[in-house]
């Protein structure tokens, strides 16, 4: 992958949005999309299968939420989605002229606007996306699970 790909997966704030579950693109949404192909059709036999396995009784629930990851609902921080309503770090970085935070000689800064558990994750990121590179940050983190503790 070249550098400039590597953007697309990881945000400016060196969030991972390739593993988030919005992520339209990522492994996420294309496992859920996959999943629910495998499932159709297997709503007619919920009733059957909940005679002795009762958690299928939470199919339709489980169904939404399948939806929801499959639907991918996000292309990524850069091309304007966000999780996050308060962060400030996509508008700052193209501001400023930069593909990341670390880039920036004020980083790191106040003017992120996240909370301090995403705070936490923005600086540790960044900090090592400073010291080995965006690329190999990028292939460090893509087998990761994206909400595993770090």
């Amino acid at each position: 992958m070249e550098p400039m790909d590597v953007r697309r997966y990881v945000a400016p704030c060196g969030e991972l949005c390739f593993s988030c579950i919005a992520f339209s693109e990522g492994p996420i949404a294309e496992l859920a999309r996959e999943l629910a192909h495998r499932l159709e059709g297997f709503e007619r036999l919920v009733a059957t299968f909940g005679t002795f396995e009762p958690r299928i009784a939470q199919y339709a629930a489980f169904r939404q939420v399948l939806s929801y990851l499959a639907e991918g609902t996000c292309a990524g921080c850069r091309e304007g989605g966000a999780c996050m309503p308060a962060c400030g770090v996509r508008a700052c970085t193209a501001e400023r002229g930069h593909d990341y935070c670390f880039q920036c000689p004020d980083f790191p800064c106040d003017h992120a606007g996240l909370h301090d558990a995403m705070r936490a994750h923005w600086l540790r990121a960044n900090r090592r996306m400073g010291e080995i590179g965006p690329q190999a940050y990028w292939q460090e983190g893509r087998d990761r699970g994206h909400y595993a503790e770090e």
